[in-house]
């Protein structure tokens, strides 16, 4: 299908296809560029993540530092890496494959943060940039967390913060007893006084 569609590496034209399971883009002819694996869309995105400092999650939105596109980490490459509270932060960006088990399972047991941005919709492979861009950006739903190190702070804190009230509760609670108690065998030692 023509779509007008130039490809960011190599510059030549790319042709949009539909195929039963997938949307892509490829090279209208034999092209040797090394972009021919990687969509236009793909690649775009990666652009955009480069190019600007932020992203919004369903969580907030993380403000980062220091892009660097597709960054080794051991036998991994992320598509995009930054630094976001003084630890790395790595963009996983899903077109058509999504991360394999061991990719995620390496992030979260060297507990990298890694943030994943779904865009799959086959409307995005015809969309406009500004709309790419949105989804990219802006979209709160398609981004998942497959490591996020503030989780374990925040439950942390919450733990920390759920037991220092139990201990408040049961300071109460105590303390009521005691003034009950005190109340009570009170009135009874005057009961007993006039009993005799």
């Amino acid at each position: 299908m023509a779509c007008n569609c130039i490809c960011y590496q190599c510059e030549q034209k790319l042709e949009a296809v539909q195929g039963q399971r997938d949307w892509y883009f490829r090279h209208s002819d034999k092209s040797t560029c090394i972009g021919n694996n990687e969509t236009a869309l793909h690649q775009f995105a990666k652009f955009l993540l480069y190019q600007n400092r932020y992203v919004n999650s369903k969580k907030k939105t993380i403000n980062y530092t220091e892009p660097v596109l597709e960054t080794v980490i051991d036998k991994y490459r992320s598509d995009v890496s930054a630094t976001y509270n003084n630890e790395e932060l790595h963009f996983e960006i899903v077109v058509h494959h999504d991360l394999t088990t061991d990719k995620k399972l390496h992030y979260r047991s060297n507990k990298i943060n890694c943030i994943r941005i779904d865009l799959s919709d086959p409307l995005l492979l015809s969309a406009q940039p500004d709309q790419i861009k949105y989804a990219v950006l802006q979209d709160k739903e398609n981004k998942s967390f497959i490591q996020w190190n503030e989780d374990k702070v925040y439950i942390e804190e919450v733990s920390n913060s759920d037991n220092h009230n139990w201990l408040i509760a049961g300071l109460i609670f105590l303390g009521s007893i005691f003034l009950f108690r005190k109340s009570l065998f009170g009135q009874y030692k005057r009961r007993s006084r006039f009993r005799r």
